[in-house]
């Protein structure tokens, strides 16, 4: 099993945006969104992406770890398994109290190209469950007013990606410190289960401990000051929850075999 093996293609097109179109007027005046949040996109994927902002939150639910790639992005781990994203449930909901990452929740919705983030434009994913006629279906949200006016759920969306742009261009400076530094290695995880059962997980990086312990004071020095100090504490606490996917994992296969 590797931990980032769904996590998508950072450099071409995002996971889970199959269809993605530009979002307009003239070809969504009718469109909306159904009102029941539904993740069954997301139920095969057991890493997804986080902003280095998400990590106080994302450290009491997920191992973080980084993807085994010249950029290290960061992930949390959802699962143990391919293809079995364990907050998932099997109605499409997400697991009562666990934390959403801004990844899954600005879906299906993303910045487009452009000159600046704040000239980019907003793009939808028509392949989206969610995505939906509002004619058809009465419960939707409208995207666009009869005018073509586009409505408060189409002004939240820009809003939404504008936040995640943003985030995701420090991310990828904290990604860059860590790789310029050269203090990742290959990750491992050993977990036990509680029925005694262990097994070994790889396929993502991790911080050499090592290599950190030993970085010289002028690299310290800008990384407390650009936060990234932190974020590595964050990061390096949320390593208890190996055992907690473990709990969940035995929880699901419980639920399956109907016990």
């Amino acid at each position: 099993m590797t931990a980032t093996e769904d996590s998508g293609n950072w450099r071409t097109l995002p996971s889970f945006y199959k269809r993605p179109v530009v979002l307009c007027a003239d070809a969504h005046r009718h469109s909306g969104l159904s009102p029941s949040l539904d993740f069954a996109f997301a139920s095969k994927s057991t890493a997804i992406p986080l902003g280095v902002g998400e990590f106080q939150e994302a450290l009491q639910h997920y191992p973080i770890v980084f993807a085994p790639a010249d950029l290290p992005v960061p992930l949390a781990v959802t699962g143990l398994v391919k293809g079995g994203n364990l907050f998932v449930s099997p109605d499409g909901s997400w697991r009562s109290g666990a934390y959403v990452p801004d990844y899954l929740q600005r879906y299906p919705f993303i910045l487009g190209t452009g000159v600046n983030a704040e000239t980019a434009p907003l793009v939808v994913d028509e392949s989206c469950a969610r995505f939906v006629d509002a004619r058809a279906d009465r419960s939707a949200v409208r995207l666009f007013h009869d005018d073509g006016s586009p409505t408060e759920l189409t002004g939240q969306a820009v809003s939404n990606c504008l936040s995640a742009h943003h985030e995701q261009a420090r991310t990828m400076e904290f990604a860059n410190a860590l790789r310029e530094a050269r203090i990742l290695t290959a990750g491992r995880a050993r977990i036990t289960s509680p029925d005694g059962t262990s097994q070994t997980l790889e396929g993502f990086s991790n911080v050499d401990e090592r290599a950190y312990r030993t970085l010289p004071d002028s690299v310290l020095s800008r990384w407390f000051e650009a936060g990234w100090l932190d974020a590595l504490a964050l990061q390096r606490a949320s390593h208890h929850n190996w055992e907690r996917l473990a709990d969940l994992y035995l929880e699901r296969a419980a639920e399956r075999s109907g016990a």
